[in-house]
């Protein structure tokens, strides 16, 4: 029988205490003993605490939703609050200091990859830097870049937890500056267990929008995919990459989507994937107004819904999803907004958001045993 770090209590009621504690309280039993910090900082308790966690969010229904705001080029001074997601957007639970801080970094694109288990991967475009955060144990770490070269090169990037591997794990496509139409001229995967990258098959694919979109074990974005392996046209897709299998695949647009190009009177600027609930969202961004379709039953073709159509007048830039019925962005004068486009009634704004992001929050001990 394993011996308990606390004595007089047994391992399985220590666990049972422990696990269910919020991870502020868990961190102050470390200081106890060292088979009280062996305890904790194992990962076998780790994931535990992560299950858990995840049984409380999903029967309580009241997730929670750290929202990040940068009003100015220095990413260090954002503010990064956290928020009851459905019920109280308005009223901010308590604010985080973000625990990277590299002096050498003064931009304002940042971009959040996504949030898995409690851990929110940040990307710093301008400087080629990633770095993993836990809020609820104030913990970071930077990840090592692969080598990319900014003269000729772009690249894209996604972010997700590995179940059957319990590993976060990053995936970089490099793809060649210019025309679209052509494959990623390689694919690299970081493993945080052996803190490396490796390389990985391509495929005839080309990513046009930026952070993905996790579901179903799938990340999505918006790109091209080649129609045939004898064809030689390309096609407007949603690509996306089967994290388990490591391969790549796609699926087809809204009909609705192609025939809109056609039309003379406004612009498409841009599209990009988010998830609305547990259904795959694509959002479009044209000259006078954005478009959110929803994918009703998920890879029937036949499903995509268009769900919203929002004047450019009330939100600029989509960064989330809250709930069915509201829409947080951007609005063109730097301006963060919740938006009810049923009501057309703005119910949160918060000036000078020159860049933003919203992550899902998890209260867990992820990161906890990493260096």
């Amino acid at each position: 029988m394993e011996e308990s770090p606390i004595r007089f209590i047994p391992v399985h009621i220590l666990e049972a205490i422990l696990s269910k504690a919020p991870a502020k309280s868990v961190l102050r039993f470390r200081c106890i003993s060292k088979s009280c910090n062996a305890f904790i900082t194992s990962p076998s308790f780790i994931s535990l605490h992560i299950k858990a966690a995840l049984a409380n969010k999903n029967t309580t229904n009241n997730p929670k939703l750290v929202l990040g705001t940068f009003p100015s080029f220095e990413p260090t001074r954002g503010n990064h609050t956290l928020y009851h997601e459905i019920d109280e957007l308005l009223v901010p639970d308590q604010k985080f200091k973000y625990t990277f801080h590299d002096r050498s970094i003064s931009t304002n694109y940042v971009e959040c990859l996504g949030s898995c288990n409690g851990v929110i991967c940040m990307h710093y475009i301008d400087h080629d830097k990633v770095t993993l955060w836990n809020p609820a144990i104030r913990k970071s770490l930077t990840i090592p870049f692969t080598e990319v070269d900014n003269s000729a090169e772009h690249y894209r990037m996604g972010f997700w937890f590995d179940i059957k591997t319990s590993d976060y794990k990053i995936i970089t496509l490099v793809q060649a500056n210019g025309d679209r139409r052509q494959a990623p001229k390689r694919v690299q995967l970081y493993e945080l267990n052996r803190n490396s990258w490796r390389s990985i098959a391509t495929a005839p694919v080309h990513i046009n929008s930026q952070a993905p979109s996790f579901l179903n074990g799938n990340l999505h974005w918006f790109g091209y995919s080649k129609i045939g392996s004898t064809d030689s046209r390309w096609c407007n897709r949603v690509v996306l990459f089967q994290v388990t299998n490591e391969v790549f695949g796609d699926m087809e647009l809204p009909e609705g989507y192609l025939t809109h190009a056609l039309d003379p009177l406004h612009r498409r600027l841009s599209t990009s994937m988010l998830v609305l609930g547990e259904l795959l969202s694509l959002v479009e961004y044209w000259s006078t107004r954005v478009e959110i379709w929803v994918m009703k039953e998920y890879g029937v073709t036949e499903s995509w819904s268009r769900f919203y159509n929002i004047s450019m007048d009330n939100i600029g830039r989509v960064y989330g999803l809250i709930d069915i019925r509201k829409v947080l962005g951007l609005k063109l004068e730097n301006k963060l907004v919740l938006y009810e486009p049923e009501t057309r009634s703005k119910l949160l704004t918060i000036d000078r958001a020159i860049n933003a992001y919203a992550a899902d929050y998890l209260d867990t001990l992820s990161l906890l045993n990493r260096t």
